[in-house]
């Protein structure tokens, strides 16, 4: 181990991850966010149309109540990321968004 104490983590001569690894690794957080959000939407919109009475088929007022819930939360989620985006860009130029005084 030199002085700097590199013997650790990031030792061994590996550069910064390729763009494939990290290609990968977006692909895979995409998935995963994906399916937590269709997870809320489920228990959300499933709760609000349904409540605790389930039958066999669903009345077509069920069905409205359960397309006009996702729709809502789908776009939502994309107003939110938008704006999230914005945000994030706004802050990694120089000069933008930063500055507080």
């Amino acid at each position: 181990m030199d002085s700097l104490g590199t013997g650790g983590l990031g030792s061994g001569g590996s550069a910064a991850p390729s763009a494939a690894e990290m290609s990968q690794a977006q692909n895979a957080l995409n998935v995963m966010i994906l399916q937590l959000l269709n997870n809320q939407v489920r228990k959300t919109c499933f709760d609000k149309c349904f409540g605790s009475r389930f039958s066999d088929r669903m009345s077509k007022n069920e069905q409205i109540c359960l397309a006009k819930c996702m729709d809502r939360m789908y776009e939502a989620h994309t107003i939110v990321m938008k704006a999230s985006a914005e945000m994030a860009q706004n802050l990694n130029v120089p000069g933008g968004g930063a500055d507080l005084g």
